[in-house]
Parts: C-alpha cells; sequence; structure tokens
C-alpha cells in the first residue's frame, strides 16, 4: 500500500487528511466509510472478472435474465434431479436480488450491482455444502477413538519449523475454527521463576509460556463447539516443572480438566472410551510417561 494509493481513497471519502499519519474524526468516518474504503483497497478483481463476462462490461449491473443464465448454467449441478432441485427462473432471481443488492433503486429494477453480486457468492445461499447440512448430524455416542478427530500439529508455530515464530493467539485461532486437538511442545524454562515454556525443540524457534497458552485455551475451547479439547503434550519437563504444568492446568481449566476416568468407562483394558458426547465440556489431556531409568 503506498502513501499515493492512500490518499486517493480518502480523498474520495472526503476524510481531509493531509498526512499519512493525521488522525481521523471518528464522527465523520462512518462504518459504512470504513466499509467503503476497505472495498477500494481490498477490490475483488476475481469476482470483476467473473461479473463482466457475464455481461456487464458495458453496464455496472446484471440483468435478472443475465443472473438466471448464471444461476442455472455456471452455478447448477447439472447432475441435480430437475424436479428436487428446479432450475432458477426469474421469480427466484428477482427474489435473490431483493436479499442481496444493497442498492435499493437497482434491484427494485430487477439489477444486481457487483457488490450484490459479491454479497450473493459469499452468502449462505451458494455454500460449497448445503446450509441444512452443516448442523452435526451424525452419531456422537461411540467411542472417542472411532472418529477422526480434527487436529492441530506444532500449533505454536506461526511459519517455519526451524526459524518461526510461536504464538499463544495461534491457540486461539485453531480453537475458534473447530480444530478440537491442539500440540503443546513442553520444555523446562530458565530464569529466575523456572516457568514451563512451548517451542519446537533444538530449533531457533521463539518460546512462549505454557501458562499462557492454556489460558488462551481455556478462554477459547467451547466457544465453537461443546465437544473435548485434546491437549497433546510432547513432554521435555523435568519433573519438578511438570509440577508446575500440572498445576497450571488444575488452577487455570477446572473443572474442565477431566482428571479421573468417567465411571461409565473406566480405564481398563477392553474397556471402549467415553463418547464425545459423554464428554462434552471437557479438555483432556494426552501425555506420555517419561521412561524411569533405574541404576544398576
Amino acid at each position: 500500500m503506498t502513501a499515493k494509493r492512500l490518499k486517493k481513497h480518502w480523498k474520495q471519502l472526503d476524510c481531509h487528511v493531509a498526512r499519512c499519519n493525521d488522525q481521523i474524526n471518528p464522527s465523520k468516518f462512518t462504518f459504512e466509510d470504513f466499509l467503503s474504503f476497505y472495498r477500494h483497497l481490498c477490490a475483488r478483481q476475481d469476482v470483476e472478472k467473473i461479473f463482466h463476462e457475464l455481461g456487464a462490461k458495458k453496464k455496472p449491473y446484471l440483468s435478472a435474465e443475465q443472473f438466471v443464465d448464471f444461476l442455472n448454467k455456471k452455478q447448477r449441478d447439472p447432475r441435480l434431479n430437475e424436479i428436487l432441485y428446479p432450475y432458477c427462473d426469474l421469480k427466484k432471481a428477482q427474489s435473490l436480488i431483493d436479499q442481496f443488492e444493497p442498492n435499493r433503486s437497482l434491484s427494485g429494477k430487477g439489477h444486481l450491482s457487483q457488490d450484490g453480486f459479491l454479497r450473493y457468492l459469499l452468502s449462505d445461499d451458494n455454500t460449497l455444502i448445503p446450509f441444512e447440512k452443516l448442523d452435526i448430524n451424525e452419531d456422537m455416542d461411540q467411542p472417542l477413538s472411532h472418529y477422526f478427530i480434527n487436529s492441530s500439529h506444532n500449533t505454536y508455530l506461526t511459519g517455519h519449523q526451524l526459524t518461526g515464530k510461536s504464538s499463544v493467539e495461534i491457540y486461539r485461532q485453531a480453537l475458534l475454527t473447530g480444530c478440537r486437538c491442539v500440540e503443546l511442545d513442553c520444555w523446562d524454562g530458565k530464569g529466575t521463576d523456572e516457568e514451563p515454556i512451548i517451542t519446537h525443540g533444538f530449533t531457533m524457534c521463539t518460546e512462549i509460556l505454557f501458562k499462557e497458552v492454556v489460558e488462551a485455551i481455556a478462554e477459547t475451547a467451547f466457544k465453537v463447539s461443546d465437544y473435548p479439547v485434546i491437549l497433546s503434550f510432547e513432554n521435555h519437563c523435568s519433573p519438578k516443572q511438570q509440577a508446575k504444568m500440572a498445576q497450571h492446568c488444575r488452577n487455570i481449566l477446572g473443572d474442565a480438566l477431566l482428571v479421573n476416568p468417567l465411571e461409565s468407562n473406566p480405564l481398563e483394558p477392553e474397556e471402549p472410551l467415553p463418547s464425545p458426547e459423554l464428554l462434552k465440556g471437557k479438555v483432556i489431556i494426552k501425555n506420555k510417561k517419561r521412561h524411569v531409568h533405574k541404576c544398576k
């Protein structure tokens, strides 16, 4: 983004900003102004190309008839049954135009602007998966080991595995996008407080505090789903710092932390694991025991 381009868009919004580091008066920069500014800066050239190919090159809108052609010839799966999934007609097209066209003058004439076209493309009416299928309709009462689990490897890293930056925020983002299993590579922290850290061992990756990661997990674990969250520990910590890890998990996660097997599913040979339904709202720790080396 160049200063010249930025000033050009400011002038279009009539914000009266002389220099790039000048402050904007919030009362003169409404949400609508911000939205317009954002659209200018992040123009969807791919959508514009499609919009022009559909017949809107010489005018800034599609007619209802052109929109019908797009819905039937471009968007509709030709393998669908015509009775169960009938072709779109002008009435349906006009209904979509009324729903997504922000300019009432255009929608009243049966016209769809590029802005309205983009709104339709990004809407629930145009999802890859039918909207009614997005709700969970699977059997969630089977043992946990019977399911594929949405998992994240090296969750803490924002980039390269040798020189990348570690970030607490990535745990929030992973959980908020539906991930149910995150990885924590735990190592002994140095310094006076000796707090356990998370990093990619024997690399130049940066470090983050184990405690802060657990706090982020507690904050976002069940924002988008009640099904259990698994913390996959790659544990390299000494017994002393493992005790700190346990203390942080108990104090921060509280009752959400699963500390004992469920009565219905004892942790014994031949006994199945509990189901995702039974484990709703619970955080499970997956951790290998360290080998004990006995001196002869």
